[in-house]
């Protein structure tokens, strides 16, 4: 089924939206706390409001996330799409850490990543693991028409996002694109390797107990869909969300090395890597961000469509890392 999607603001550092609307309600005797999102005019990305709420269906029970206590997917109640939620206390980084964007710069110490990095994990492989088929996802497609339709929709999506919205031309962007049209990977649907995708798993994107260290909540589902599973590692490891640990090894999200997260990741489902698959994600991931940064967040501060819009501003330099995280992979990869 087809989805009229909107505008949403939806990445890190945009949290602060979701939770200065949060105010008690009345539920029966008790009061409760809830949370309104409500999509500005125009965001950094484009997702849907039913979407959102199907997911969060699929997922009670094997995810900690909110639930859902209203939804009005367009708009014709609240004056925009919009969903009311269940409020889930918790942090997104440790009590005396403090960032300006949520995820990025975010620092562990060896007992916080020893708390986080096995619940990270865990609830990676139940997303991943969710059962699709029998999930009541009526505005979620699967692709099965070819083996390469999972590769080329998203493509296909972000290339047609780029040409909407860019506000200045970057041949990277277009080598990039043209790139990973050559080198669409093939899945079978018949696989389990067809899965349910978070798509935007990280760092500030799971909220956890500050005294505990207990995962209370995997947020910010915008971008979920189906497809392949390479795709969310090849957004784990983005080098914005990266960070040193105390001797200066890089690690993914903050948490563990890349070989950490690859190794257990297998053990904990079985699946294999394939390391020309994930190099093709890992490029589709720099490739979506340099164009949230760079086009559609951009021109959204241009035109003052976001209350965000200094945040936005803020943000677009920030798409020449990921158009540097771009040319290093397809160097590594010996292909440039």
């Amino acid at each position: 089924m087809e989805c009229a999607t909107s505008r949403s603001t939806t990445y890190a550092g945009c949290r602060a939206e979701r939770r200065r609307n949060s105010s008690p309600s009345r539920r029966g005797d008790e009061l409760e706390r809830l949370v309104l999102r409500l999509d500005p005019p125009e965001g950094i990305v484009e997702t849907c409001r039913h979407r959102e709420a199907e997911v969060f269906g699929a997922m009670a029970g094997r995810v900690p996330t909110p639930a859902v206590r209203f939804l009005d997917g367009d708009g014709s109640h609240l004056g925009a799409p919009g969903i009311v939620t269940s409020f889930i206390p918790g942090v997104t980084t440790p009590p005396v850490d403090a960032t300006l964007v949520s995820g990025v710069g975010t620092t562990f110490t060896q007992e916080w990543r020893q708390r986080l990095v096995p619940q990270f994990l865990e609830f990676l492989t139940r997303i991943h693991g969710t059962d699709w088929r029998s999930s009541d996802l009526p505005h979620f497609t699967a692709p099965t028409a070819h083996p390469r339709q999972a590769a080329l929709w998203q493509v296909n999506w972000w290339s047609r996002v780029w040409r909407d919205d860019q506000v200045d031309p970057y041949p990277l962007i277009t080598l990039a694109e043209r790139w990973m049209r050559e080198r669409l990977p093939a899945i079978h649907a018949e696989s389990d390797d067809l899965v349910l995708l978070h798509g935007d798993y990280r760092t500030g994107n799971f909220m956890f107990d500050p005294d505990s260290g207990r995962f209370t909540a995997v947020l910010d589902w915008e971008l979920a869909h189906i497809g392949d599973f390479h795709e969310d590692l090849g957004w784990i490891l983005q080098r914005l969300f990266a960070g040193p640990a105390e001797d200066g090894e890089v690690l993914a999200c903050n948490l563990m090395t890349r070989d950490e997260l690859l190794d257990r990741y297998q053990a904990a489902t079985g699946r294999t890597v394939n390391p020309r698959t994930l190099a093709f994600y890992e490029v589709l991931a720099a490739y979506k961000c340099a164009v949230m940064n760079l086009g559609t967040g951009y021109s959204a501060a241009i035109r003052g469509h976001n209350h965000q819009d200094v945040l936005l501003s803020f943000l677009a330099p920030v798409g020449h890392v990921f158009l540097g995280e771009i040319a290093s992979i397809i160097e590594r990869e010996g292909e440039l």
